[in-house]
């Protein structure tokens, strides 16, 4: 990863760019899997993390600190609010300007 950044920064920049951007993978078998370089590392990359965080979800829920439902209940509470918020974004505007405007004012 450090060699990426100095090679990204160097005057080795644009090859490295063109480097990411070879198209790679297969055609066959009525499937047309030809992406950038880049493509296959950001997918690949990003499923491995997804995994490695589901398995460390599972793993605390089953025997760790949110292994009962006391524990477990803020965080499933917090990461539903933050799914409602996400879906419903011009309601509940409790930080916005005019709310601390007023709240100095008064």
């Amino acid at each position: 990863m450090i060699v990426a950044l100095v090679v990204a920064n160097s005057p080795l920049g644009t090859l490295y760019e063109h480097f990411l951007a070879l198209p790679t993978g297969f055609n066959g078998a009525g499937l047309n899997l030809n992406y950038p370089l880049l493509n296959w590392i950001n997918d690949g990359l990003m499923a491995v993390f997804f995994l490695m965080v589901g398995l460390e979800i599972k793993r605390e829920l089953i025997d760790g600190k949110l292994a009962s439902f006391s524990k477990a209940a803020l965080p499933i509470l917090a990461a539903l609010g933050s799914y409602y918020r996400r879906r419903h974004p011009g309601r509940y505007r409790l930080y916005h300007v005019d709310f601390y405007r007023s709240a100095l004012l008064s």
